[in-house]
């Protein structure tokens, strides 16, 4: 166990606070503006590559990133931690999904239209609001959560830095997927790496508290 440092603890809960007025200026802004300046730019960009191969790639990479498969992926992982003995680490995965749940929240509260289909081509209506995107926050927190056990549990540099490598990749194609599929804005994709990034980075510094509290790892 690595010994325990107030200066380090308080540098994590202090990205946790910046993270949180970020995220919290950010939505007032998105609550305020239907889009970005930007935004209509960049998704017709995106768009402007679309192949009907393309389209069902993108297709797959945001239903990998959504709600059914995310949920499944999130209870695999946590239930091969438990089985494998490493319960903090479980417990933290739990934790996240958990957080992840919360972005429904902030949805209801900035409350942004979905981009129109008289401005882009709409191939995935979604039925809530826009901001943050709920894929988004679900590939960093989730993914990111997987990046740091993959440092920890895979020996090979080899084969950590390929699996590292394939998590960022898949964070970056599930937002490319939302702005491609016309579900969301660019700013809304940020949102969600934005608060995705806040729920790892809280899960993250509740668990090394833990660690430094409980004499052992249950």
């Amino acid at each position: 166990m690595s010994r325990y440092s107030p200066r380090a603890t308080f540098r994590q809960w202090g990205a946790c606070l910046a993270l949180a007025l970020a995220m919290l200026f950010l939505s007032v802004l998105a609550h305020e503006y239907t889009r970005f300046p930007g935004d209509l730019a960049l998704a017709s960009r995106l768009q402007a590559l679309r192949t009907e191969s393309i389209d069902q790639a993108m297709k797959a990479v945001s239903f990998l990133g959504g709600e059914i498969a995310g949920t499944g992926f999130l209870l695999i992982a946590a239930l091969a931690l438990w089985v494998r003995r490493h319960r903090g680490e479980s417990l933290l995965m739990f934790g996240v999904g958990l957080l992840i749940l919360s972005h429904r929240l902030v949805k209801i509260a900035v409350d942004r239209p979905r981009p129109a289909p008289d401005l882009v081509a709409v191939l995935q209506p979604g039925s809530s609001s826009s901001f943050p995107s709920g894929h988004a926050t679900f590939a960093v927190a989730f993914c990111g959560a997987l990046f740091y056990l993959s440092s920890v549990h895979i020996c090979s540099v080899f084969w950590r830095r390929c699996a590292q490598a394939g998590l960022v990749l898949f964070i970056v194609l599930v937002g490319a997927s939302r702005v491609y599929l016309g579900a969301h804005w660019p700013s809304d994709v940020a949102g969600g790496y934005l608060y995705g990034g806040l729920i790892l980075a809280t899960t993250a510094a509740v668990s090394r508290q833990r660690r430094h509290r409980l004499p052992a790892d249950a």
